[in-house]
């Protein structure tokens, strides 16, 4: 039941309209089949929201124009992209129900959360296999450095030609190698 919010201007416009045609709040309120009192505190503008379909069908039963609803019943825009994701997603999980041939939507739904935490899995390890290749590199770039440091001057010309052309900081560089050497130690003492 969507409800939308209704204000003094639009109930006022509910009575009057009523009152030309001659209608009684009880005579409304079996239309709508409603209670009386519901009717009655609805043109009491007792409630801040109303359910949509009843003021619709107050619309049609009063012959109000759609135009005196329309900001009242306009979707904000947020509400336009939720209602547009929840179906999107719907209409996924109807594939996903459709493609694996699944009876029920709970086993539909057993199906995306194992590949949910699955995928989550992957990444946590694609993730670590990422760290430890950075780490790797890390340490035998800063190997090589420490290495190319203690050649001759053709090696450090190598070396100054490789800082400046990749824009690498080596103050920066042997700190991280530092980092990792600290790391790797106290991962070996455990």
């Amino acid at each position: 039941m969507a409800t939308v919010k209704i204000n003094e201007k639009l109930v006022s416009i509910i009575k009057d309209k009523r009152k030309k045609k001659k209608l009684t709040q009880k005579d409304m309120a079996e239309y709508l089949q409603i209670s009386f009192s519901n009717y009655q505190r609805l043109e009491a503008n007792k409630y801040e929201t109303y359910d949509q379909n009843l003021l619709k069908q107050i619309a049609v039963k009063l012959e109000i124009d759609d135009e005196i609803f329309s900001d009242t019943l306009k979707v904000s825009p947020t509400t336009k992209m939720a209602l547009r994701i929840k179906n999107e997603t719907l209409k996924q999980i109807k594939m996903i129900e459709i493609e694996h041939e699944f009876d029920s939507f709970s086993q539909t739904a057993n199906y995306i959360f194992e590949q949910y935490f699955l995928n989550h899995d992957l990444s946590k390890v694609k993730y670590d296999i990422e760290n430890m290749f950075q780490e790797v590199v890390l340490k035998t770039w800063a190997t090589t450095v420490k290495d190319l440091e203690k050649e001759n001057i053709s090696n450090k010309k190598f070396l100054d030609f490789i800082l400046e052309t990749y824009e690498i900081d080596e103050e920066q560089a042997k700190k991280d190698f530092n980092s990792i050497e600290s790391k790797r130690k106290n991962i070996a003492k455990w």
